[in-house]
């Protein structure tokens, strides 16, 4: 090889002859010199130098067979890190989803791509109905399919895949399409069909039935006969009418009727969400305080999640045992409540009665 210019241009563009052993050392012995004694002229030159002389002893090393150039390979995820659970297929029927009620009809592909305060299904065929509890602000139930996102923020709606249709029986639902940005707005007795929202005619409309705000102010207002005739024909068409029954006990009771409204109470237990089968057991134990064989088993279920009232709910489950002549659980419990309620008016309840 005849020069540095030489070494250089093979180093950048392989047009030279390749470098020999004795080329790459002289190269490098120069490159050395001039960093021990660098002078502004040529430190240009001398990073040139530089350069090419490690370019030329990366390209002199041995190669792999085979090995034609670098490759890169993309990192993996340790083969112990599970991936995520694919969501499960809901089969045809009504499932609890939180505080919510699905039913999917025959024929019907519903996946519940999230749960919670927050719910999302996915609808990829047929029809499925919601029943969905109050959410507060922030919180949505939506129901996704191909084009379209059905949400709501409390209400009973039937969404059908194909032909598009969102049918509200209660509430309000907000209906978003995927492509130019159409929205529509659909209230109770009204459907989304064919791009429009379509409303009942005049003489084909049922009559009016009051909400359940509406129903709320006769209890109030002391209309107690017509209220319950309301609530009862409410609960006859929606029997999961927590905000219904939950009500229909408090008519009961303030109508002075504390059989009726343990019933109402024990129907909530039966039918409400999670939260309101709470309630409904430890009111329904308050009123049936005359009958302890029938409290212990409401308080006990009652505490077995977090409740406000959980601390008189263990007062009550301890007079209940005493009253059954089960002195060392009702011990127990008073204990339980003496600890866990320490410093509230509840604990020091606990503690007077365990120093009687």
């Amino acid at each position: 090889m005849k020069g540095d210019a030489d070494l250089q241009a093979w180093a950048e563009t392989r047009t030279a002859t390749a470098p020999r052993d004795s080329d790459v050392e002289r190269l490098l012995a120069r490159a050395r010199a001039r960093r021990r004694r660098p002078r502004p002229a040529f430190i240009g030159a001398s990073v040139g130098v530089a350069l090419a002389a490690a370019t030329l002893v990366w390209v002199s090393l041995p190669r792999p067979k085979g090995a034609t150039g670098w490759t890169w390979r993309p990192t993996r995820p340790p083969s112990d890190v599970a991936a995520a659970p694919a969501p499960k297929l809901l089969s045809v029927g009504t499932h609890p989803l939180h505080d919510d009620t699905v039913e999917v009809a025959e024929g019907a592909r519903v996946w519940p791509l999230q749960t919670g305060p927050t719910t999302r299904l996915h609808l990829a065929a047929g029809t499925v109905t919601a029943t969905v509890s109050h959410r507060t602000e922030g919180d949505h139930f939506a129901v996704e399919l191909d084009g379209y996102t059905v949400e709501v923020v409390g209400t009973r709606f039937t969404v059908q895949h194909t032909p598009f249709e969102v049918r509200v029986t209660e509430g309000t639902v907000r209906v978003s399409a995927e492509t130019g940005d159409q929205q529509w707005t659909v209230s109770a007795g009204e459907w989304l069909a064919e791009g429009r929202v379509q409303r009942p005619r005049l003489r084909d409309r049922p009559p009016t039935q009051p909400s359940i705000q509406d129903l709320q102010q006769l209890v109030l207002d002391g209309q107690h006969d017509s209220a319950r005739t309301h609530l009862r024909a409410r609960l006859d068409r929606r029997p999961r009418d927590g905000a219904a029954w939950r009500l229909l006990a408090q008519l009961e009771e303030q109508a002075g009727h504390p059989d009726a409204a343990a019933h109402a109470w024990l129907a909530l237990v039966e039918h409400g969400s999670r939260s309101e089968r709470a309630a409904g057991r430890f009111e329904a134990a308050r009123l049936l305080e005359a009958s302890p064989d029938r409290v212990v088993p409401l308080l006990e279920a009652c505490l077995e999640q977090p409740h406000p009232l959980a601390g008189e709910a263990r007062l009550r489950l301890a007079t209940a045992h005493s009253a059954l002549g089960q002195e060392d659980r009702a011990r127990a419990v008073l204990e339980e409540a003496a600890r866990l309620h320490a410093g509230t008016a509840v604990g020091t309840e606990a503690a007077r009665r365990l120093a009687r």
